[in-house]
């Protein structure tokens, strides 16, 4: 990641008081989503990291919904997408 690109992230993102509510609406809406969140929570704490997923988690939300009308796809490891680091 370029550094311009570091600086923009860092720029953007903040823990404050909307980030905050954001993330407690998702929680207490339960589901998926909510259950990691939390677990991101957990090993982020109040950071800006954490401030771009709980802004990001009611768009997330709003997919898998969207996507829950489809017919399920298999969810075997064979056919999974994976991420590549």
């Amino acid at each position: 990641m370029a550094a311009s690109q570091i600086k923009a992230f860092e720029d953007t993102w903040r823990w404050d008081q909307e980030s905050a509510r954001e993330y407690f609406e998702t929680v207490q809406a339960g589901g998926e989503v909510a259950k990691a969140l939390q677990a991101f929570f957990t090993l982020l704490g109040e950071s800006n990291m954490m401030a771009y997923l709980a802004m990001m988690a009611p768009r997330l939300v709003r997919a898998v919904g969207a996507s829950s009308n489809r017919p399920a796809a298999s969810t075997s490891t064979a056919t999974r997408p994976r991420a590549t680091i």
